[in-house]
């Protein structure tokens, strides 16, 4: 871009002495064009771009807990008859991330003194006020028998589960779930069942808060 200074009309000196400027005439050829020039990210600086305009979110009140219940059915490699019974939960869930969840959850069977606890992750997709979640963990379980037995005591076990929830309430969800729990004893079981929950939150799950 070229800059270019003029005066147009008379020039009054200190001594008040009035006289005519020169025309000044400006031919195209003085003027120099300034194109426009157009700059598209590609690349590595497109994704980050991507990442700054449209961040991930997660509710400001991130913890939850609830109660659930629900019939199991376990079933032993020793091939026993399957064993039917209700079960108690006590759930804990803390969000970590827009669509993953942290599940800590205690359990309770009914059928002797049964008792264990797993922690794992979630994964949730949501629409609205519902959404579809599929988690797997790990923990430990006590199963009772009758008698002193080796087998009374703390075993391993791995569990996976889905479900869905249902927003119920500002700070309340309805979850149902299929759980599948596999206990690895000297002879191994197997849980599978389905179980109804109620979660409550604090009063600021709605309140999104962007994680850049």
């Amino acid at each position: 871009v070229g800059m270019y200074s003029f005066t147009v009309g008379g020039v009054n000196d200190n001594k008040g002495d009035s006289r005519i400027a020169p025309a000044i005439q400006i031919s195209q050829s003085m003027l120099v064009p300034n194109p426009l020039t157009e700059s598209r990210i590609k690349g590595a600086n497109a994704v980050a771009q991507a990442k700054i305009s449209s961040p991930s979110t997660s509710p400001l009140s991130t913890y939850s807990w609830g109660i659930g219940a629900g019939a199991l059915t376990t079933i032993a490699n020793s091939g026993r008859d399957a064993e039917r019974a209700i079960s108690l939960c006590f759930a804990n869930v803390i969000c970590i991330k827009e669509h993953a969840d942290l599940f800590f959850n205690f359990y309770y069977c009914t059928s002797g003194l049964n008792f264990g606890s797993d922690i794992g992750f979630d994964y949730t997709g949501r629409a609205a006020s519902s959404g579809i979640l599929a988690g797997a963990g790990a923990g430990l379980y006590y199963l009772e028998k009758k008698g002193f037995s080796p087998d009374n005591a703390l075993s391993p076990a791995l569990t996976a589960h889905i479900g869905f929830t249902v927003d119920i309430g500002k700070s309340t969800q309805f979850a149902v779930q299929v759980p599948y729990t596999a206990i690895f004893r000297p002879s191994a079981s197997h849980r599978i069942g389905i179980e109804l929950r109620l979660l409550f939150s604090g009063p600021y799950r709605d309140v999104k808060v962007l994680n850049y």
